[in-house]
C-alpha cells in the first residue's frame, strides 16, 4: 500500500522536477555543484486555497532563509537570501526570494553531493511582506485571504505559473548545465494541479513501480516515467544542456 502526500503552490511538481533533473544530469555531467530551483505562481486561486496556505504559514512561522549544503540545513546569507535570475523565454528576468517547503526540503536532504536552493517568484517588497505579517500575527482568517488574494495578483505573469531547475557542474573538465522548465499558460493553473494528482493517484492504483509507505511523490514514483506521462498529458516540459558563462 501505498500513500502519497504533497503541498505547495503546484502540489507534486515543486519536488518532483528537482529529483527528475537530478537523474538527467547524472547522465551528462561528471560532477555536479548546485542546484537551483524556481517557482512561481500567480493564477486564481480558491478561498479554501488561500486559507490553507495561510494555515500553513503561520504554523511555519518566520524562519531564516535557508539552503541544503550537501544535506545539511544551513542558514542563508542575506546575499543569498535574494536574487534575480533570467530563466528566458516564457517567463524572462524576475526577482525571487529563498523559500523553501516540506517537499523541497526534503529533497535537498537527500542530494547529499551538492548544494541546493529554492527560490520563489516575489514581484516587489509589498508581497514580501505580507507573509511575514502572516506568519507573525494570529489574524483573522477572511483579512488572511485577502493578503495572500492580492499578493498573487500583483505576481502576475506572462504564464500562470512554472517550476524551473537549473543544475550546474562539470562534464570533461568543463563547465556544463541542466535547465528542465515546466510552464503552464493562462487558465491552466488548476488543470496541472489536477493532473498531477490524477496521473499519481492512477500510478499508485496501477502499482506501476510505486514505493509502498507514505511518501512525498518524488519517493513515491520513478521520476523519469512519471514526467513521461505528464508529458503526454500535455504538460509542457523543456528541457537543455548549455555551457554556462564563465
Amino acid at each position: 500500500m501505498s500513500f502519497v502526500i504533497s503541498a505547495g503552490w503546484t502540489p507534486g511538481l515543486t519536488e518532483l522536477l528537482p529529483v527528475y533533473a537530478d537523474r538527467l544530469a547524472r547522465t551528462r555531467l561528471d560532477t555536479i555543484e548546485s542546484m537551483m530551483v524556481y517557482f512561481g505562481d500567480s493564477g486564481e486561486w480558491s478561498d479554501s486555497a488561500l486559507r490553507d496556505a495561510a494555515w500553513f504559514i503561520h504554523q511555519a512561522g518566520l524562519t531564516g532563509a535557508g539552503y541544503s549544503r550537501k544535506g545539511e540545513w544551513t542558514r542563508a546569507k542575506t546575499s543569498e537570501a535574494f536574487r534575480k535570475a533570467n530563466l528566458g523565454d516564457p517567463v524572462g528576468s524576475r526577482r525571487f526570494a529563498m523559500f523553501s517547503m516540506p517537499e523541497t526540503r526534503e529533497v535537498g536532504r537527500r542530494l547529499k553531493d551538492y548544494d541546493v536552493f529554492t527560490y520563489s517568484y516575489l514581484s516587489g517588497l509589498r508581497n514580501a511582506l505580507a507573509p511575514m505579517l502572516i506568519a507573525l500575527v494570529p489574524l483573522p482568517e477572511r483579512l488572511s485571504v485577502r493578503l495572500l488574494r492580492n499578493v498573487f495578483r500583483r505576481n502576475r505573469l506572462p504564464v500562470d505559473g512554472f517550476v524551473v531547475a537549473q543544475i550546474i557542474g562539470r562534464s570533461q573538465g568543463r563547465p556544463h548545465g541542466v535547465n528542465v522548465q515546466i510552464v503552464y499558460r493562462d487558465r491552466r493553473d488548476y488543470w496541472i494541479n489536477g493532473l498531477v494528482q490524477a496521473t499519481a493517484a492512477r500510478t499508485v492504483a496501477g502499482s506501476k513501480g510505486v514505493q509502498p509507505g507514505v511518501h512525498f511523490l518524488a519517493d513515491a514514483v520513478d521520476p523519469i516515467a512519471f514526467m513521461a506521462e505528464l508529458r503526454k498529458a500535455g504538460v509542457e516540459q523543456v528541457e537543455n544542456f548549455y555551457e554556462p558563462r564563465e
